[in-house]
């Protein structure tokens, strides 16, 4: 009788760690939240513009002459672009009009994020895929005007219910790092965006913005 006691203590510890461990890989495995639909932004929430960073980090003023809904397309940025400046003669939206709507297509580690840029006073839908993966997707392009080529690494990657998707270029002469970070709520209404955008020019840092931009489910 001891000697059976001395066998199923044993056993049954095994089988609660066996049982701790499909616990674990189902909930590993478990479906990530789903970015996907139509996102209105909201105007009262977001910030109107990005906002410049002091070398201690903290909010100084805004960007002159802002740079759209989402961080545009400006300098070696790319990403997302959202209504950018068109020029002088560009037709503007309204105080307090919110961009065209931002569709995502979300689907396992594939999404797809469509956006409307503003040029000339001509919407332009801006259709981005990502694999989120965590792994770094590098791309070279020529520089406008230059003989130069740029190196452009991009990352992408969720966890539960956020989503970072960080583009890095650079040149000889200057580095840019934007860094897109979506949250979403655990209702599945509201879709938060920090973007963070930062470019060294010559090893020296010379501009750092920071924007948040809040969405309603359509």
């Amino acid at each position: 009788m001891h000697r059976m006691r001395g066998i199923m203590k044993p056993l049954a510890t095994a089988v609660s760690f066996i049982l701790l461990f499909m616990v674990m890989c189902a909930w590993a495995e478990s479906p990530q939240v789903d970015f996907s639909g139509t996102w209105i932004q909201d105007m009262d929430q977001s910030d109107a513009h990005p906002k410049f960073m002091r070398s201690l980090g903290a909010p100084n003023d805004i960007m002159p002459g802002g740079m759209g809904g989402m961080g545009g397309m400006g300098g070696f940025g790319g990403g997302m672009g959202g209504p950018m400046p068109g020029g002088q003669n560009a037709k503007q939206p309204a105080a307090n009009t919110p961009p065209p709507p931002m569709v995502i297509k979300h689907s396992g580690k594939e999404i797809q994020i469509i956006t409307t840029m503003n040029m000339g006073g001509k919407e332009m839908p801006i259709i981005e895929n990502y694999t989120l993966d965590g792994k770094d997707t590098v791309q070279e392009t020529a520089v406008p005007n230059s003989q130069e080529k740029s190196e452009r690494k991009t990352k992408a990657k969720q966890k539960k219910n956020k989503i970072t998707i960080s583009t890095k270029t650079t040149t000889t002469s200057t580095q840019n790092e934007v860094k897109k970070e979506f949250s979403l709520s655990k209702d599945g209404k509201v879709l938060t965006l920090k973007i963070s955008n930062q470019t060294v020019t010559n090893g020296m840092s010379s501009r750092s913005t920071v924007q948040k931009i809040v969405y309603n489910k359509q």
